[in-house]
């Protein structure tokens, strides 16, 4: 049984975290739209130039192709970086595909040793979908730093006409949830659930991994 104290604390966090995350999004649309537009406007005027010194200064060239490899490099990181800050991605492309992301993400900065299994027939709603794209997150998160880097993690996104089911699971320490005052992590993956109207739950043990779960009954078409 929550406190209230407990819960108006969650509620009040994740508040500030949805703040946070509109100002995040305003952030990644100006990189995405502004600064990324500029620079590749940079590249093509290189690729200009390089052509037009290939004959005359090939050494010329040849510095003018490494500068654009360099800022084709910084374009991609600033993708990266605004996908990272705003998973708009899931409105553009799918559930699916950003979770795939964000596993590769998570792999890259992690080391996690992490499997991401999704049933391409899943359909979630946008809304249940950023709560499952939320919650995801911050259980990795929750893994990279609390499970050692030998252990396995799996993100597995599976249902059926009728239901949404998103698993994140951890063969890690462990935890006993009842000896342990429930930080950021898990108190916003409850809210964010509960704001989209679904079931969450966690199941952890000493010495026996972590397993998140988060499911919502769909609606009948």
């Amino acid at each position: 049984m929550s406190h209230p104290d407990s819960d108006s604390l969650a509620e009040s966090l994740v508040a500030l975290m949805s703040t946070q995350q509109e100002q995040s999004a305003r952030v990644a649309r100006i990189l995405h739209d502004d600064v990324n537009q500029v620079l590749s406007a940079a590249g093509l005027h290189l690729d200009l130039l390089r052509m037009e010194f290939e004959k005359a200064a090939p050494g010329v060239a040849a510095k003018t192709a490494e500068i654009q490899q360099l800022l084709g490099q910084a374009i991609e990181q600033l993708r990266e970086i605004s996908y990272e800050l705003n998973p708009a991605i899931i409105e553009r492309a799918g559930l699916a595909f950003a979770l795939e992301r964000l596993g590769a993400r998570f792999r890259r900065h992690h080391q996690l040793n992490l499997r991401v299994e999704i049933d391409p027939r899943v359909r979630v709603p946008l809304p249940l979908a950023n709560a499952f794209y939320r919650i995801a997150e911050s259980a990795l998160d929750n893994a990279a730093q609390h499970a050692s880097s030998a252990a396995s993690v799996e993100l597995i996104l599976s249902g059926s006409p009728a239901l949404a089911r998103l698993e994140i699971r951890d063969d890690g320490p462990g935890f006993d949830p009842t000896a342990v005052r429930a930080g950021l992590g898990l108190l916003s993956m409850r809210h964010y659930a509960a704001r989209a109207g679904a079931e969450w739950q966690l199941l952890s043990e000493t010495g026996k991994g972590t397993i998140v779960t988060v499911w919502s009954h769909q609606p009948s078409p």
